[in-house]
């Protein structure tokens, strides 16, 4: 099981529904269709699986960056939305 390291230093087990709800909230605040977020954070979720697969622990920051990567190439608004998301929260 991967744990993902957070900007405050606390480890917690990486939760794929986090990963799929920011990309599906970035997609719906750019006003793409619910079903459309969705089929897009699954397709995400799914290019990040793989790079995953066998670490121990990645932070947080990695994951946004690898996320935002994939994203980029599927919805580049969606993916400067994202970015920006954990700066406005």
């Amino acid at each position: 099981m991967t744990h993902v390291v957070k900007r405050n230093h606390r480890s917690e087990p990486f939760d794929e529904h986090k990963l799929r709800a920011s990309i599906r909230a970035a997609c719906l605040s750019i006003r793409t269709p619910a079903g459309e977020a969705e089929m897009t954070a699954e397709r995400m979720y799914r290019q990040i699986l793989p790079w995953l697969e066998g670490k121990a622990e990645v932070t947080s920051a990695d994951i946004r960056r690898k996320s935002a990567e994939a994203l980029l190439r599927d919805n580049p608004e969606a993916a400067y939305v994202y970015q920006i998301q954990r700066i406005m929260i």
